[in-house]
């Protein structure tokens, strides 16, 4: 949940709104080494830690899983400039963008099971909030604004990393018999907690 950011669902659509299309290109770099980390290191450390008695997922089985391959595939296109004809095109459009509804949808089924007053108090998550949400994105501007001159990347970096839970734990949580509870929470609270703390870190490093 602190390592993976929600640079897809809502940090493309934050980064278009504050910084215009050309700032796009740089956090749909950001969403590739987001998603390879996220379907091979997320998928492995959310099964091990498991309510299952199964081992976590062989490196084989990560590095064949459906969202890794895809990664690749991306990457691929992306480093050959590769086109797929537009009737290809338009059919991965249409898959892609079910994507987004269906997350909400498992977040919202597993929400539905949670006291929301006891998600809104659990002092667990408002501290993990804090690391990934302020803590994160200072010590990224820290460490990249001494040689990043670029003020749309170096914004694009901080933005990124401050962004809320991503969806994806939830649904690795539930696929794996993970703590659900724990993840829906973290996502449900810390996407609350955005509208704040993006506004914020931008105000208080001079982004905007």
């Amino acid at each position: 949940m602190l390592i993976i950011n929600k640079s897809g669902f809502m940090g493309l659509p934050v980064i278009l709104a504050m910084y215009g299309e050309g700032a796009m290109f740089y956090a749909a770099l950001m969403n590739i080494p987001t998603n390879l980390f996220s379907f091979s290191y997320g998928a492995w450390a959310m099964a091990k830690h498991s309510h299952q008695e199964a081992k976590p997922p062989s490196l084989v089985k990560i590095l064949f899983s459906p969202g890794f391959l895809a990664s690749i595939v991306v990457i691929v296109f992306f480093v050959f400039d590769w086109r797929l004809p537009i009737v290809m095109a338009d059919f991965f459009s249409l898959v892609g963008a079910m994507t987004t509804p269906l997350a909400m949808f498992v977040i919202g089924m597993a929400m539905a099971k949670l006291d929301i007053r006891f998600a809104l108090m659990s002092r667990e998550v408002y501290g993990l909030a804090f690391i990934k949400m302020l803590l994160f994105p200072m010590m990224v501007y820290l460490i990249f604004a001494s040689f990043i001159s670029n003020p749309i990347i170096l914004s694009v970096l901080i933005v990124i990393a401050g962004m809320p839970g991503p969806a994806v734990s939830t649904s690795f949580a539930i696929l794996y018999e993970a703590d659900v509870g724990l993840a829906a929470r973290y996502v449900f609270v810390t996407t609350l907690l955005s509208v704040v703390t993006i506004p914020f870190i931008v105000n208080l490093l001079g982004l905007t």
